[in-house]
């Protein structure tokens, strides 16, 4: 889980139901603080288990423990510098 660097939103990991081999699948997720809806990031991945926002917002890294440990960044789609 991470914070936005404005403190308004929190990403987070969430742990879906349907399974990709033998790993869960599971995707990121933006969570505003104000109370409304949290909105889907559009990134899901067998194994994630941890993201973290660089300090500018722009982008996403995240892990995912599969067969190994593996290291992944994206710029998502509702950066909040866009």
């Amino acid at each position: 889980m991470g914070w936005d660097p404005d403190g308004r939103d929190l990403v987070e990991v969430r742990f879906e139901s349907r399974q990709s081999g033998p790993f869960m699948q599971n995707a990121l997720w933006r969570v505003p603080l104000d109370g409304s809806a949290a909105q889907s990031m559009g990134v899901a991945a067998p194994g994630m288990v941890y993201a973290s926002l660089a300090p500018d917002g722009r982008r996403v890294a995240y892990g995912a423990a599969t067969f190994g440990k593996e290291l992944w960044t994206i710029t998502p789609a509702q950066s909040p510098l866009e």
